[in-house]
C-alpha cells in the first residue's frame, strides 16, 4: 500500500510539472503573437556655393558694306601682331598673383566679395592696312556700271578687341530624407 500511496504522489507530481510547463510554452507563445515595429529616420541638408570665372580675349578685323543702288564696294582690313604681344589667358598679375574671395552668408541671403583678378592684353602691331572704297565705276574699263542711277550706302573696315570677364555664383540648397520601417 505504501508503494502504491508513493507511486500516486509521484505521479500527480509529474502532472503538475507538465502542467506548469504548458502554461509556461503558452505565456511564451502567446508574447510572439503581439507585433514588434521599428522605424529608421534621417534626414540630411545642405548647401552648396559655386564661383565661376570665365575670361574670353579678342582681337580681330571687321569689314561692313551697306549699298543701295549699283556698286561695287572693295574692303580691306589687315592686322599682323608681334609675336611679343601680350594676351591674357588667366587671371592675376606679377605683382599680386593671389586671387580671393570672401562668402558672406546672411539670413536673407549671400553673396561674394572677390579681389585679386587682374587681366592685362598688350598687343603690338607689326602692320595693319584698313581701306574701304564704293564706286559705281567698273575698275577695269572705267565706265559707269548699272544704269547710272543714284548710290547710296557706306562701307568700314576696323580693328576690334573684345575682353569679357564673367564671373558667376551660384548658391543651391538640398534636403534628403530616408525612412525606413520593419
Amino acid at each position: 500500500m505504501t508503494l502504491t500511496m508513493l507511486f500516486l504522489k509521484l505521479s500527480k507530481m509529474t502532472y503538475f510539472k507538465s502542467y506548469l510547463r504548458l502554461i509556461l510554452l503558452l505565456v511564451i507563445c502567446s508574447s510572439y503573437h503581439y507585433e514588434t515595429f521599428s522605424q529608421t529616420n534621417s534626414i540630411q541638408t545642405g548647401v552648396t556655393n559655386k564661383l565661376t570665372i570665365n575670361l574670353k580675349n579678342e582681337i580681330g578685323v571687321r569689314t561692313t558694306a551697306n549699298i543701295k543702288g549699283d556698286a561695287i564696294v572693295n574692303n580691306k582690313a589687315e592686322l599682323e601682331l608681334k609675336e611679343d604681344s601680350t594676351i591674357t589667358k588667366s587671371f592675376s598679375s606679377e605683382d599680386d598673383p593671389g586671387i580671393s574671395g570672401e562668402f558672406v552668408v546672411t539670413p536673407t541671403g549671400s553673396s561674394f566679395n572677390l579681389t585679386g583678378l587682374v587681366a592685362k592684353n598688350e598687343y603690338i602691331i607689326e602692320k595693319a592696312e584698313f581701306s574701304s572704297e564704293i564706286t559705281n565705276k567698273d575698275p577695269i574699263t572705267g565706265e559707269l556700271i548699272g544704269n547710272g542711277g543714284p548710290i547710296s550706302g557706306d562701307a568700314s573696315s576696323s580693328l576690334f578687341t573684345n575682353m569679357v570677364l564673367d564671373v558667376e555664383q551660384t548658391n543651391s540648397s538640398f534636403t534628403s530624407s530616408f525612412s525606413s520601417n520593419f
